[in-house]
C-alpha cells in the first residue's frame, strides 16, 4: 500500500445500471424506453424488468456492435455490482418478409436467396435485416408470393461461383 492510494469504493446500490453488446443490425430498431428482461445466470428464474436509457451513437474500430445501457431498479436486491447479467429486449419492426435464416447465403459483401423461376431456382440479392431465432428479416429483394429455398447453402457446391444478375 502507498500513501493515497484508496482503500475502499463506496457504490450506491439503488443506482446500478448494466450494459449490453448489440449487433448493429438490430441497435436500430431499439429507442431510448424500450422494455428489456433482465435475467441473472446465477439467479435462474428470476427476472428484472427495465428499459432502455442509453444507446451508444458511436462505434468503436473493429466492433460489429453497440452498447446500449439499461439501468436496474435497486429495491428488488437482485443485482449486485460486477454481476453478469443478460437481456431481451422486446421492441416491434416495420412490416418485411421473415425466411429462414438458413435460406440467406452471406457472401460477405452481399446477400442472396435462391427464387423459384420457371422451375428453376435463381440467386437473387436481398437485403437482409435483423434476426429472431431462426428467422430473418429480408428487407428488398423478394417479394411475398415469390417461393425460395429454403436452404440457400445446399444450393452452393464449393466449386459454384454465384452470379445475381442484378
Amino acid at each position: 500500500m502507498s500513501t493515497g492510494q484508496p482503500l475502499l469504493r463506496v457504490v450506491n446500490p439503488n443506482q446500478l445500471w448494466a450494459e449490453f453488446n448489440v449487433p448493429t443490425a438490430q441497435v436500430s430498431a431499439l429507442a431510448k424506453g424500450a422494455p428489456v428482461q433482465v435475467t441473472f445466470p446465477q439467479l435462474p428464474g428470476e427476472r428484472l424488468e427495465a428499459s432502455v436509457d442509453f444507446l451508444q451513437p458511436f462505434y468503436e474500430e473493429g466492433e460489429s456492435f453497440a452498447k446500449v445501457r439499461v439501468y436496474l431498479p435497486g429495491q428488488q436486491k437482485l443485482a449486485m455490482v460486477g454481476q453478469l447479467v443478460t437481456a431481451r429486449a422486446s421492441y416491434t419492426t416495420d412490416p418485411a418478409l421473415w425466411v429462414p435464416k438458413a435460406a440467406v447465403l452471406d457472401m460477405g459483401t452481399r446477400s442472396v436467396a435462391f427464387k423459384k423461376v420457371n422451375g428453376v431456382f435463381e440467386p437473387v440479392p436481398v437485403t437482409a435485416g435483423i434476426t429472431e431465432g431462426n428467422q430473418i428479416q429480408v428487407v428488398e429483394g423478394l417479394q411475398q408470393n415469390d417461393v425460395v429455398a429454403a436452404n440457400a447453402q445446399f444450393l452452393v457446391d464449393s466449386e459454384s461461383f454465384i452470379k445475381v444478375n442484378k
